[in-house]
This record gives structure tokens, sequence and C-alpha cells, in this order.
């Protein structure tokens, strides 16, 4: 098994067509939103690239279940988009309000980069918190069906982010069998994004997102959904 790491549409759509396993990072904040909202409950997430296309997505859903089964989430330039129930910061997506729901996710890049990603043949999505637990199911499963494994840092509108390139290290090298490098938090609040976050009054979105290992659930793609796994790491 080889661990790579690679960046955004482009890397996702690479390692799919190479029959990659493929964990999806988008550390502030959608896979760590998507980590969270599984964890708490929720019977599936559903990425979807656009606005419109979740607005779609949610009136079909929305004829065939109860309207309070269907949340409508997403966000464009971090905030909620207007209509919507809920933003993209994981601190919303509480067990009151997902359990037993399905939930239509559209974010500025995480989602672009998974549905780049949707070929291979098993997507995961990864972040700081469940970065072990996410090592540990790719491993797993790598050997289990003789693939190699490429860890896609998301970035922001196509440009490399540090948090999202730190955090793919940081899970390959649990895979390795190395710890976190030094320093990885520092990387995080450092951020442009996280600064951005903070700027726009989302701070404690990036405190949650960049605490390590404080969940056991990954997310896995089935069929178009990400449905949560709980994993006992190593």
């Amino acid at each position: 098994m080889k661990v790579r790491v690679a960046f955004g549409e482009k890397g996702a759509l690479l390692a799919a067509e190479r029959g990659h396993i493929v964990i999806v990072v988008d550390t502030l904040r959608a896979s760590t939103t998507v980590t969270t909202a599984l964890e708490n409950g929720a019977e599936r997430v559903i990425p979807v690239r656009t606005v419109k296309n979740a607005k779609k997505l949610f009136q079909s859903l929305v004829s065939k279940h109860p309207r309070e089964k269907v949340v409508l989430a997403g966000e464009r330039r971090g905030l909620r988009i207007p209509g919507f129930d809920l933003g993209n910061s994981p601190l919303e997506f509480t067990r009151s309000v997902v359990e037993g729901k399905i939930v239509i996710l559209t974010t500025t890049n995480f989602t672009k980069v998974v549905s780049s990603a949707l070929k291979a043949p098993f997507i995961m999505a990864g972040c700081l918190r469940n970065a072990m637990a996410a090592a540990s199911l790719a491993m797993r499963e790598a050997a289990k069906q003789g693939r190699n494994v490429t860890i896609v840092h998301s970035g922001r509108k196509g440009f490399f982010t540090p948090e999202d390139y730190i955090t793919a290290v940081v899970i390959k090298n649990f895979m390795e069998g190395r710890r976190e490098p030094e320093g990885f938090e520092r990387c995080v609040f450092n951020s442009p994004s996280a600064k951005y976050l903070a700027s726009i009054g989302l701070g404690e979105d990036v405190k949650y997102c960049a605490q390590l290992n404080q969940s056991k659930t990954v997310p896995v793609i089935e069929f178009t959904s990400f449905v949560g796994r709980l994993i006992s790491p190593f």
C-alpha cells in the first residue's frame, strides 16, 4: 500500500481514475461538519456541488419525506446561504437538530472535490477530529481491497490552504505509524481561512475543528451520500 497526498478537484479526479481509496479533507470546515453531523445521528449527508442543485434536491426529498426530516445546509463565503436551515458550522449540527435526518450540504470547496472523486472505489471524509479513525479505516480498506490511498486536501477556490494540507499530513503520518507533526494546531490557527472565520464571528468553529482525535466517526460515501462508520482506531 502506498499513501500519497494530492490537491483539489484535479487531484481527486486523478486518484479516482487510478482506482485509489480517497480521503477528502476540508478542515475548516466541511469535512469536520459532515463528521459531526453523522456523529450526532444524522441518517446521511448528501454533498451537492451547487446551490441550485441543493435546492432542487431539497424539493425532491420533501415531496417524499416530511419537511422536518430534511435539513438544507450550506455556505458561500463562510456564511449560511439565505433561506437554508443551517450553514457550515459544525457547532450547528447538534444531535437535537440532525438526529435521524437527511442533510443536504453544499459548500464552496469540499462538495466539489467530493464530486470529482465519485468514481473512486471508496471515499471517506477526514479531518483532525477523526484523523486516527480515518487513518485506521483507510488502512483496513486498502489491505482488504489491495489498493493505494490518496488523501486530497481541498483548498479554497482552487488555491492551497495550509490547514487542509497539514491535516492530510497528520492522517498520512498516522497511516505510516508516525505521530502528528509538531505545531499542527498553530498551522490551523494561523491560516488565512481561520483568520477569516474569526473575522466573521466564527472563531469557535476554528477551535472545534483544530481538536485532534475527538471522534471515532468516519463519513463514507455509499452511493452518493455520506453515512457514518464507527471505527476503533488501531
